[in-house]
């Protein structure tokens, strides 16, 4: 698609907080303006319940609506094959979800939280294949997604804290009973953290797993995405400059150069190195 496009979005949200002894109430409403899609709002409302000192119960429910973007809707053609292009005909998303958890903190740094959670959209946007070979997104008149999310966290005096999630879930697209792209049935992520008491440097390190998933809506074996373990790490210098705060830093990803493809023929660019400094005024 070619021409010129412009959007202009204005956005507006409130939240109001209210504690009613061993409960704590939430309510937030947004309402975003955007020049092309017209007026679209979101809400969401949450109950936390204290049930002794170190347990809270919590539970969330949100509705929201998803623009498309610029590049699924005019996505034009690149170079001499043409492999996607956008669809101006999309329609926005628009999502459900719900959290139910339950928290236990040990202690300063320790906890342990389970979460339930659900996601019910119409209209999400996808990509499918057509008979001119040529991708192109699409809505899907219904989707779901639901699972349970598992996160461990246990700090020590040292100034060691090591931090694991583990994700289970399961997807489907309600057209055809599919898994929904990118939602593997396993995610894994694991952190390692250590404070150098002098220097008060910052030392991290990342472990991330995905299980098998597809980036394609058809789910076609021969393009199922394999299962892959990435391993990061980052060191962060806290200093001053005139009296304002700032970090520098240097970070590692993929450190061992594993090769995975994040979508189904394009690899990840392998390991990579970043440096910089940010500063708070």
């Amino acid at each position: 698609t070619t021409g010129v496009h412009h959007r202009i979005r204005n956005g507006l949200s409130s939240q109001y907080d209210r504690r009613f002894g061993a409960l704590t109430g939430t309510v937030g409403f947004r309402g975003d303006l955007a020049s092309d899609f017209g007026f679209n709002p979101g809400f969401s409302g949450g109950l936390g319940w204290g049930i002794t000192e170190r347990t809270l119960i919590k539970a969330r429910v949100g509705y929201t609506v998803n623009v498309p973007t610029f590049e699924q809707l005019y996505q034009t053609s690149h170079g001499s094959i043409d492999q996607s292009r956008g669809n101006p005909d999309l329609k926005e998303e628009r999502i459900w979800s719900y959290d139910l958890g339950i928290e236990h903190n040990f202690g300063k740094d320790r906890l342990i939280r389970f979460t339930l959670f659900r996601a019910d959209t119409r209209d999400l946007i996808t990509s499918e294949r057509g008979t001119d070979k040529i991708y192109r997104p699409v809505n899907l008149a219904g989707a779901e997604r639901q699972g349970i999310e598992i996160t461990g966290k246990y700090g020590w005096e040292t100034g060691l804290t090591a931090e694991m999630s583990v994700t289970l879930q399961s997807s489907k697209n309600k057209d055809t009973g599919k898994e929904l792209t990118y939602t593997p049935v396993i995610k894994l992520k694991s952190t390692v953290k250590y404070v150098l008491p002098q220097l008060k440097t910052r030392l991290e390190g990342t472990i991330r797993y995905e299980g098998n998933r597809f980036s394609q809506a058809e789910n076609l074996p021969s393009q199922q995405l394999a299962e892959y373990v990435v391993v990061g790490i980052k060191a962060i210098q806290p200093f001053k400059i005139g009296g304002n705060a700032a970090d520098c830093y240097v970070k590692a990803d993929n450190l061992f150069n594993t090769a995975f493809q994040s979508h189904f023929g394009y690899p990840d660019d392998g390991i990579r190195f970043a440096a910089g400094i940010q500063m708070r005024f």
